[in-house]
């Protein structure tokens, strides 16, 4: 949730960011019998009825503030995306905040959001869907094996496709195992989210809802809160790090042996073929103990949220 003194400043930045010519495609309008109260600095679901004559059914839209300013002070509605119904003023439900010290009434009929086109839609990998891929990626270079055995080669690959990864948030979860991290000090801190560049905003809450759609990262509710710092790659795209100096000085270290170089290297006398493996994004490989997830909170100006995956 927005904290209370951010709200007046969220809602300014979401209106400045809209395009003035861009028009809604339609409403939510508050469809309770009765005036709504939503108790002093919650959360609450709404049930809403649709005024979208546009949309049909499957097609998604983006809930957004609405911009007359037609909800009381204070009340704000997430950012999100919904299936629109399949008629005009059938009903849906979506989140709205409270943010104020006090309840506050949504009269009948209301209207509790705006509805947008979204420009861009991610839709996370289907674990089930066996991916193909084309053989000809397989480039054996100059390799001295014979053409009959590259092609044996890039059949057996292929049979096992599953273990490529083939686009870039393809990154695969770790089976049996959880990371835990143990801390010595327990007490939970909050560190101040860090500026962002106007020219990076955008990039950042793309990256952002390309974490979420692919189970990387949730919205979070933790005691616990690190900044975010943005890196340019060289091809132009920003990654995204998290500060966890405070976090890494609190954890308890966990102690392994490291083998002797000398005798990594004596394993590899005599052997004529080598394979070189990587693992794309292994940090995000590893699923996150359920009590652990909250202590990875991470704080940016477009949200809260905390790691699935470690």
């Amino acid at each position: 949730m927005i904290h209370t003194l951010c709200a007046e400043a969220y809602r300014k930045i979401e209106s400045a960011k809209r395009d003035t010519s861009e028009l809604p495609l339609g409403a939510l309008k508050y469809a309770g019998t009765t005036p709504l109260v939503v108790p002093a600095r919650t959360e609450q679901e709404v049930l809403v009825m649709s005024t979208c004559l546009k949309g049909s059914k499957g097609t998604l839209a983006m809930i957004e503030q609405p911009m007359g300013g037609e909800l009381p002070e204070g009340v704000l509605v997430p950012r999100g995306v919904i299936t629109l119904p399949a008629e005009a003023q059938e009903r849906v439900t979506i989140l709205i905040a409270n943010e104020m010290s006090c309840d506050i009434f949504v009269k009948q009929g209301q209207n509790t959001a705006d509805l947008f086109e979204p420009e861009s839609i991610v839709k996370p990998q289907c674990e089930t869907q066996v991916p193909t891929i084309d053989p000809a990626k397989f480039d054996f270079g100059d390799s001295p094996v014979s053409e009959e055995w590259k092609y044996h080669l890039r059949k057996k690959l292929c049979e096992r496709s599953k273990v490529f990864s083939l686009q870039e948030w393809d990154v695969g979860c770790a089976k049996g195992v959880e990371h835990n991290i143990r801390l010595h000090d327990s007490r939970p801190f909050r560190e101040r989210s860090r500026k962002i560049a106007l020219s990076e905003m955008e990039d950042v809450r793309h990256h952002l809802q390309e974490l979420a759609a692919n189970g990387i990262i949730t919205e979070s509710r933790s005691p616990y809160a690190s900044p975010i710092v943005v890196v340019h790659k060289k091809n132009g795209k920003i990654r995204m790090c998290i500060d966890y100096r405070t976090l890494n000085s609190r954890t308890v270290v966990d102690q392994y042996t490291m083998p002797r170089v000398q005798d990594a290297l004596d394993c590899l006398l005599g052997s004529q073929w080598f394979s070189v493996l990587d693992l794309p994004s292994g940090y995000y490989q590893i699923p996150l103990g359920e009590e652990n997830k909250e202590k990875t909170a991470f704080i940016c100006p477009s949200g809260f949220y905390q790691l699935s995956r470690w």
